[in-house]
């Protein structure tokens, strides 16, 4: 393969694990700790990182749609 080709499978793992990552700690953020308006980006990056997170995407290819 060609370029960066030859990594394309870890770097897929890598990226899976990111958000799998980004998605368990977003749970620890105290919501009461936030303005009305930083609850709403939080729950848009919430469910942003859902959708792209295959475990929680199940059979569904939502992720696709973000490529």
């Amino acid at each position: 393969m060609a370029g960066g080709e030859d990594t394309w499978d870890e770097d897929k793992q890598v990226l899976e694990d990111s958000v799998e990552q980004a998605l368990r700690e977003v749970t620890n953020i105290k919501a009461y700790t936030l303005t009305a308006e930083e609850i709403r980006d939080f729950k848009a990056a919430q469910y942003a990182l859902r959708n792209i997170s295959q475990e929680h995407a199940g059979d569904n290819d939502i992720a696709g749609l973000y490529e």
